[in-house]
């Protein structure tokens, strides 16, 4: 029972931040005036008769009705599945997928506004004053099928028998989740490194890196950062963490202690402080590799103020990622695509656990 209602609490947290993201500065000011008109209309500071005031409180009231219906999903997560009930038929079948890892912890509470765009490309709130609101996962989910109609899959905790929506949530027991992983890094289309913020990266985190580096995934690898306009510490921390993981990419090993400091400064550099995601891509020629980042515009609003970032920023660069690695892989066989293992990897593997 405390168990159940600790999970409460932290869902009932989820959707109050997530309305507070949707709601905005600007959507509060529309509740606030809406309050005030109640009281003026009240105390007859207002005659009844006021069509501006009527309007100051429809608007938001019909907006926060219209938010709470499209809400509704969100507060029902989905249940997570158990391993061999995916993994099992996903691995025998030809089907291509992609594969989200991040560091456990902070699942469905990174929040993005999503606006309906003219074919102009300018950009309309879908509701006005209030926004819809995505996670980070639900627009890596959106868009690996948006690229490649491609499914999404992610591992959780065997206890979380909940996840916020998205990708397909798949619980795998202490002593499976690193054969849960290897399988699934060997044979995902694309895999998405989602730096979640305020987040350390733990052993559990490094280790799935060297598996990538090891199986040659990392030109099918996109690490992704968080808003850069939402926790700016958080943010840099998230950068300084990519620097690592590119750097230690590079290595043999994919460890992160492996990972050259002139290649962690090098990517210092090259990562600005408006970089969404970055991914390697083989060079011409096959010598080497070239780092093709996805980064904001840092456009700005008429007042003088940042644009803030929302689902497209994100959604138009992983689709744009996510179809970079299929030119790469384009014209090949699927036993190309997904070499089997090497007889020698899996004794290989289980002495590392040991």
């Amino acid at each position: 029972m405390a168990t159940e209602d600790r999970l409460g609490g932290v869902l009932m947290g989820i959707v109050v931040r997530r309305i507070r993201r949707a709601i905005g500065w600007g959507g509060l000011c529309y509740v606030v005036l809406a309050v005030v008109c109640i009281v003026a209309l009240l105390s007859h500071a207002l005659p009844v008769s006021n069509v501006e005031a009527w309007r100051l409180i429809l608007l938001p009231a019909a907006g926060l009705a219209v938010l709470g219906y499209r809400m509704r999903g969100y507060q029902k997560p989905q249940v997570t599945r158990s391993y061999q009930e995916v993994l099992t038929p996903l691995l025998a079948s030809a089907e291509e997928f992609c594969l989200v890892l991040r560091p456990f912890g902070q699942d469905g509470e990174t929040f993005l506004r999503k606006y309906r765009r003219s074919k102009r490309d300018i950009r309309h709130v879908d509701q006005f004053p209030y926004a819809d609101i995505l996670t980070m996962e639900q627009v890596i989910a959106r868009s690996a099928r948006q690229a490649l109609r491609l499914d999404t899959y992610a591992l959780v905790d065997q206890n979380r028998k909940l996840a916020p929506p998205g990708p397909v949530y798949v619980r795998a027991p202490d002593e499976s989740w690193q054969e849960a992983v290897l399988a699934l890094v060997q044979r995902a289309h694309s895999i998405i490194l989602w730096l979640a913020p305020g987040q350390d990266l733990r052993a559990s985190f490094h280790w799935e890196v060297e598996q990538i580096v090891q199986a040659r995934r990392q030109f099918r690898t996109i690490i992704v950062l968080p808003p850069p306009d939402q926790q700016a510490d958080a943010y840099q921390q998230a950068v300084n963490q990519a620097t690592v993981l590119l750097a230690a990419m590079e290595s043999d090993t994919g460890k992160l202690a492996d990972a050259d400091p002139v290649h962690v400064r090098h990517y210092q550099d090259m990562l600005a402080d408006n970089t969404l995601m970055a991914k390697f891509e083989a060079a011409e020629g096959g010598s080497g590799a070239v780092l093709r980042r996805w980064y904001a515009t840092g456009r700005r609003k008429w007042w003088g103020g940042k644009m803030p970032l929302d689902v497209s920023a994100y959604e138009k660069g992983l689709v744009f990622l996510i179809t970079r690695t299929e030119g790469e892989l384009a014209g090949q066989p699927f036993t190309a695509r997904y070499p089997s293992r090497q007889p020698g990897d899996q004794d290989r593997t289980a002495a590392e656990r040991q």
